[in-house]
């Protein structure tokens, strides 16, 4: 009588499994990364934003000007629009802008039409092909970022704290989005909504259907549940509130050394002789005078302890609201840049932390997961962190970094370096280093090749070899 041995396989790893896992291979370590390409189309001028679609590459730069480039050339520009001199001598639809470009889109799925936003306040819109202006509006304010969806719409985040919608279509300026407390710096269309990040530390969500209020903010803390909030406030308090609390950043307040020693109280005669004789400061006690503690120096003792328990719990982070008239923040301190990526959405902020959002609800990535599934929730690719420590910098400037798409990785520029992390791990994969001074913008143009560019007027062409997956599948 014959029997026969089956032996057990392991089940076969899902494709995003795999990729997830040649892609992290791939950027681990600076020894896979390799230096392609480098150029420089806007001279010694810093390049301050970069926009691809397909093999175009545009550039903006500080000047004004704006390049473009093929992907596989960089060093030779493919054609440059100069910056629009003062004196007006050359034509409106042939010159750039007349301050630094901070904006620069494509329309998606599709390389013939973008647009371009400068300091200056103006909004332009070219034909690639021709590379001339078919369109040019002034928005009165200086604009910090540029977004454009699939229905050619432009968001522009201006310096007059509002967010304005600009149809292709007709021309013109359709809407108004206002409720930032301080300029907004950056914005990107969602699957459904557009989000926008600013110098408030908010991170907003707009339906542009409905109106000019925000759908919902960003909460940090809205997993640990709802908190009964004040609602009224003195009318000295209310009025500093509204005008510093919103918008200022409160900083991290320690414990004075002397009150922490207990040095700032009368001591009795024999402590301080014990002192004198070579005793450590922190064998001194207070003086035992016999009267109980106060009920306000008891009740100000108990609150300090409960503040600063709550601290220890969400250290250098946000502040919570405490007024139902104030506005979460995001971060603590302006939110520089943002993106969206697998209907997710990334935020970096000054206060070094990127941090991964639900686009549909604003929530924090929260995992739910054991303790036993810890170890293998880091290789899961629909599993991201919900928080980043990075080392990026701490200047209210808009910045832009760049996601991966379905690979949960991101390019972070921290100072004269580009710092590529795994948002599911939680970790630095590798830094970049061959630019001269600050990294003002990156950008992905596959899932290997991602370019960057700052104030040197560099642009680089990163490559990253195929990683090989630990995964093997026995089908």
């Amino acid at each position: 009588m014959g029997f026969t041995v089956s032996e057990k396989r392991p089940p076969a790893p899902r494709p995003s499994l795999v990729r997830a896992c040649l892609m992290t291979r791939s950027w681990e370590g600076a020894d896979g990364v390799s230096l392609a390409q480098s150029g420089k189309p806007h001279g010694s001028e810093p390049i301050c934003r970069i926009a691809i679609a397909k093999r175009h590459v545009l550039t903006g730069g500080q000047d004004g000007s704006v390049a473009v480039s093929d992907l596989r050339h960089l060093e030779q520009p493919t054609a440059v629009v100069l910056k629009d001199e003062a004196d007006g001598s050359a034509a409106p639809e042939a010159v750039g802008h007349r301050d630094a470009v901070q904006g620069l889109a494509w329309l998606p799925q599709d390389n013939r039409l973008f647009a371009s936003g400068g300091a200056e306040g103006l909004l332009k819109v070219w034909d690639a092909s021709e590379l001339s202006s078919v369109l040019s509006l002034d928005l009165h304010s200086a604009i910090k970022g540029l977004a454009m969806s699939g229905t050619a719409q432009v968001a522009a985040a201006l310096e007059d704290l509002t967010l304005r919608l600009v149809d292709l279509r007709s021309g013109r300026a359709v809407n108004t989005l206002q409720g930032h407390t301080k300029p907004p710096l950056c914005a990107v269309w969602g699957e459904k909504h557009l989000f926008s990040g600013g110098m408030d530390g908010t991170l907003r969500a707009w339906d542009c259907r409905m109106g000019a209020r925000s759908l919902f903010l960003c909460d940090p803390y809205a997993h640990e549940g709802e908190r009964p909030l004040k609602r009224s406030a003195p009318k000295e308090q209310l009025a500093q509130e509204l005008e510093h609390k919103v918008a200022r950043i409160e900083p991290y307040r320690f414990r004075s050394m002397r009150s922490v020693l207990g040095t700032h109280r009368r001591f009795e005669e024999g402590s301080v002789q014990h002192m004198a004789g070579g005793g450590s400061l922190l064998d001194l006690e207070p003086a035992d005078t016999g009267k109980s503690e106060p009920d306000g120096v008891r009740r100000a003792r108990e609150q300090f302890t409960k503040e600063a328990e709550l601290r220890s719990r969400h250290v250098f982070g946000p502040p919570r609201r405490e007024y139902a008239y104030e506005a979460q923040m995001a971060h603590r301190g302006a939110i520089t840049s943002v993106c969206a990526s697998q209907g997710r959405l990334i935020s970096c902020g000054v206060d070094g932390k990127v941090r991964c959002w639900h686009q549909e609800s604003g929530h924090l990535l929260q995992p739910e997961v054991s303790k036993k599934q810890e170890d293998s929730i880091k290789r899961e690719a629909g599993s991201w962190r919900s928080e980043v420590n990075v080392e990026c910098g701490t200047e209210e400037r808009p910045l832009q970094m760049a996601a991966l798409s379905q690979e949960g990785v991101c390019l972070i520029p921290e100072e004269e370096l580009v710092a590529v992390y795994c948002l599911q791990e939680a970790k630095c994969l590798c830094r970049l280093a061959a630019h001269k001074a600050q990294v003002l913008c990156c950008e992905a143009a596959s899932s290997t090749q991602v370019l960057s560019a700052g104030s040197d007027g560099l642009l680089l062409s990163w490559n990253a070899s195929p990683g090989k997956s630990d995964v093997i599948s026995l089908d």
